[in-house]
Order: C-alpha cells, then structure tokens, then sequence
C-alpha cells in the first residue's frame, strides 16, 4: 500500500536532488550548444531544399506563379468571351431572343 512520503526511497531522493543551471554567459555552455548544433547544421536539408531556400529561386517561383495566374486570367476571359459573342449573335438572328431583348429594354 501507500507508504509515507518519509520511508519512500523514491521520494527522498527527489527532494535530495539538486541541479545547477549553465549561465549563457559561460563559455563551456557555448561550446556545448556549437558542438550540438554544428551536425545538424552541416546534415541540414537536402540539395532540393538548399537550392529553394534561396532567393533567386524565391524570385523564380513569384515570377511563375504570376505568369501562370496571368494565362490562366486570359484563358478564362478568352472562353466567357466566345460565350458571350455567341449568344450576343444569336440575339440577333433569334426572333425569339429579339423580342425578348426588346421586352428587357423597356424596363
């Protein structure tokens, strides 16, 4: 069963136990960090990776999204273009569609 906090080996020594915190300013705690983070850093990221972080490829990839936003506006306007030339024509040569043309301009 539970045992008191006094008699439980676990317990006493968590409270025994101390740490002492590295201060920033300490150079063995630089060299620490460094000596971490120099791996990573030569191991970071692929060469695909590298080469997108870049700020040429940025560029590269702004230029091209906005070129293809730009064909895809002049795509689009192109089909509803077509759309609205057709039935503008068949207005014209539907007398159905003149008499309701007519009916519309009236109001």
């Amino acid at each position: 069963m539970n045992q008191p906090h006094d008699q439980d080996p676990l317990s006493s020594l968590l409270q025994s136990w101390r740490t002492a915190p590295a201060r920033i300013g300490d150079e063995e705690f630089a060299e620490d960090v460094w000596t971490r983070i120099g791996p990573r850093r030569a191991a970071g990221g692929t060469v695909l990776f590298r080469l997108l972080a870049s700020p040429l490829a940025a560029c590269f990839l702004v230029i091209a999204s906005a070129l293809a936003g730009g064909g895809a506006a002049l795509a689009y306007t192109h089909a509803t273009k077509t759309e609205r030339m057709a039935t503008a024509y068949v207005r014209t040569i539907d007398p159905l569609q003149m008499a309701h043309a007519g009916a519309h301009a009236g109001h």
